[in-house]
């Protein structure tokens, strides 16, 4: 993925096919925390029966909801 000024802010590594994976290396900003703090919250909250599968149509409508909010 290419910033605005055309510099990269992430980089892929591809292991060998045997294995089956990618990983991606990405900044952690301060954006990236609160989302993914959010998720933690979700889960550390999740009774492991109701609401098995949450659905959202982008990122931006499940910051936009109050799950996971603190």
């Amino acid at each position: 993925m290419y910033l605005a000024d055309g510099t990269r802010n992430v980089a892929y590594y591809d292991a060998p096919s045997s294995i089956g994976a990618m990983v991606e290396v990405v900044p952690m900003t301060d954006a990236r925390k609160a989302y993914f703090a959010r998720i933690q919250r979700l889960a550390a909250n999740w009774d492991g029966m109701t609401r098995l599968v949450r659905r959202f149509p982008s990122r931006g409508a499940f910051l936009a909801s109050k799950e996971g909010a603190e």
